[in-house]
């Protein structure tokens, strides 16, 4: 359900926002069916964008691009950003950001606290700190999937379960700024490090298991870029309609053949990433 959130979201634009178990159906077949569409909301392509980066930037701790994140996002106006610094807004969110990347991650958070601090922040610093209305609606859905997560697997972490996603976005998506948010993430902020190569394995055994999602959807390849999933065969034919379990961290067999197919589709020299 996960991935299929973040694919809505930022894919297609388009995210249901009422994800509670009663509108969540499974299929005979094993797909998804969602129900009730009555709550819903269009993102942005440029926050699209932006929440990508965002979730890049909390799945390897980077502390250091919140400022960033924050006018991109549209919660600091573009030009405000040393006045929030200043007011010491950035070191309150850096404190949550630790909170979510801590063992337990976000299965651990607080989301009406964290909401709480945010319109604190807000109220404090009304003009230059501000709640987008977007925000509340990804909140509520990311929230309620988060609790259903976490009652299944107490070891549960949203930013673990965004990898796949995370790496089906990187191996297809052409944009400069993902280039840059995947550069980001395997050779740190600056660039100046070796290669993560504990990450970039962790990033093809995620595209592995996207390609196992894949195998429940309607035919049909989702597109971002120029590339699509169906583009890789050796990816597609090594996924199995076998669902996945929360507890596969590793992935074997036909995921891990898709995942050693992923790391030569990162590492390719036609490629444009690693």
């Amino acid at each position: 359900a996960l991935t299929a959130y973040l694919v809505m979201m930022l894919d297609s634009g388009i995210l249901h926002c009422d994800p509670h178990p009663g509108n969540l159906l499974v299929a005979t077949d094993g797909r998804l069916c969602i129900l009730d569409w009555g709550l819903v909301l269009a993102v942005d392509p440029d926050i699209q964008v932006a929440l990508v980066e965002y979730v890049t930037h909390l799945a390897t701790n980077d502390r250091s691009a919140i400022p960033g994140d924050l006018v991109a996002l549209k919660f600091v106006p573009a030009g405000r950003m040393a006045e929030v610094v200043e007011a010491g807004v950035v070191a309150v969110l850096e404190g949550v950001l630790a909170d979510i990347t801590a063992p337990g991650g976000l299965a651990k958070l607080d989301v009406n606290k964290l909401t709480a601090t945010l319109v604190t922040l807000s109220m404090s610093f009304d003009g230059t700190f501000c709640i987008p209305t977007y925000f509340a609606y990804i909140t509520r859905a990311f929230s309620i999937l988060n609790a259903i997560g976490a009652s299944s697997d107490p070891e549960f972490s949203m930013v673990f379960e965004c990898l796949p996603y995370l790496a089906k976005r990187f191996a297809t998506d052409e944009s400069p700024r993902s280039k840059q948010a995947l550069q980001r993430m395997l050779y740190g902020p600056a660039g100046d490090k070796p290669l993560d190569t504990a990450l970039l394995a962790s990033l093809a055994g995620g595209l592995g298991k996207y390609a196992s999602f894949q195998a429940f959807q309607a035919p049909g390849p989702i597109v971002k870029g120029t590339r699509t999933l169906s583009s890789v065969p050796a990816v597609a034919e090594a996924a199995t309609p076998v669902p996945p379990s929360n507890k596969d961290r590793g992935g074997s067999g036909a995921r891990g053949d898709a995942a050693s197919e992923a790391v030569k589709l990162l590492l390719a020299p036609q490629g444009n990433y690693v």
